[in-house]
């Protein structure tokens, strides 16, 4: 459980960072989102889930899931709890994951 409490911590940590030094469209704020959205969607691949039946457990429009997912709608720390509780991983898998991916040209 400590160990659980100490991801929850690093991963509010990490989006306290970012809403305080990033302006709501800032490139890097976008590039952030996109990361974690890419990570997200290839998690729910490995589980062979469907983005609406991901929606469905996680109590969210499918729509919103979809913005998610290609890093257009920015999300707090609590949805991102949501989101890999429901993928059964752990934010700090979610995260090592996001890091692989790079935002295309």
């Amino acid at each position: 459980m400590v160990y659980k409490d100490y991801q929850w911590g690093l991963a509010q940590a990490k989006a306290d960072t970012l809403r305080r030094f990033l302006k709501p469209g800032d490139p890097l704020e976008n590039w952030y989102y996109k990361r974690l959205g890419s990570a997200i969607k290839a998690f729910r691949a490995d589980v062979e889930l469907s983005q609406a039946e991901l929606a469905r457990r996680l109590d969210m429009p499918a729509p919103l899931l979809s913005l998610i997912e290609s890093g257009n709608q920015p999300f707090y720390i609590h949805d991102y709890k949501r989101i890999c509780d429901a993928l059964s991983i752990s934010l700090t898998q979610l995260d090592e994951r996001s890091e692989t991916f790079r935002e295309s040209a």
